[in-house]
């Protein structure tokens, strides 16, 4: 019995081996995968606007990150009574480089 029992162990041992050999690979696969996805979000944040918009949103003053579609902000201020190159500008957007100057500005047109 004991000579029918070494096959079964050799190919065990090999089915092990292959199993944890092919594992293996596909670890060092995924975590190439994961270090060129990180590498790629890191360089998309470097080059990415951080810039503010002050702008307009529904005839409200309202705050936009560069290049949104939508406002992350917006103030119960409505527009109507500011001047008229004050909603010119507003429509355009105003940049700002950071929030605490985005702030600045928007209390400018605060009652």
């Amino acid at each position: 019995m004991r000579i029918r029992m070494t096959p079964i162990l050799l190919t065990a041992m090999a089915v092990a081996a292959v199993v944890v050999i092919v594992s293996a690979g596909q670890g060092i696969a995924r975590d190439k995968a994961e270090r060129a996805a990180f590498e790629a979000s890191v360089e998309a944040a470097r080059s990415a606007p951080d810039g503010f918009i002050l702008g307009l949103w529904d005839g409200r003053l309202a705050f936009f990150r560069e290049n949104a579609a939508q406002p992350f902000r917006v103030l119960e201020l409505e527009t109507v009574l500011l001047p008229a190159a004050d909603r010119a500008a507003l429509a355009d957007g105003i940049h700002a480089a950071d929030m605490a100057t985005l702030r600045a500005m928007a209390e400018d047109y605060l009652p």
